[in-house]
C-alpha cells in the first residue's frame, strides 16, 4: 500500500468520524472494533461449516 493510498484511507476514516456524531474518538473505533472482531467470527463459522460439510474451501 502506498503512502498515497494510506493518506486517502485515514482521511476518509477521520471524515466517516466526524459524521458519525460521536462524542470521542475512543468510543468511535471501540465500535469500529467490535464491527472487525464480529466479522472475523462469522467469517471464521462459515470456513469451519463448510470444512465440516466436505465442501472446498
Amino acid at each position: 500500500m502506498s503512502i498515497e493510498e494510506r493518506k486517502k484511507m485515514w482521511q476518509e476514516r477521520i471524515e466517516a468520524y466526524k459524521s458519525s456524531g460521536e462524542t470521542s474518538i475512543k468510543s468511535w473505533c471501540a465500535k469500529n472494533e467490535w464491527y472487525a472482531k464480529d466479522t472475523s467470527k462469522k467469517i471464521k463459522a462459515v470456513f469451519k461449516a463448510k470444512g465440516e460439510s466436505g465442501k472446498p474451501l
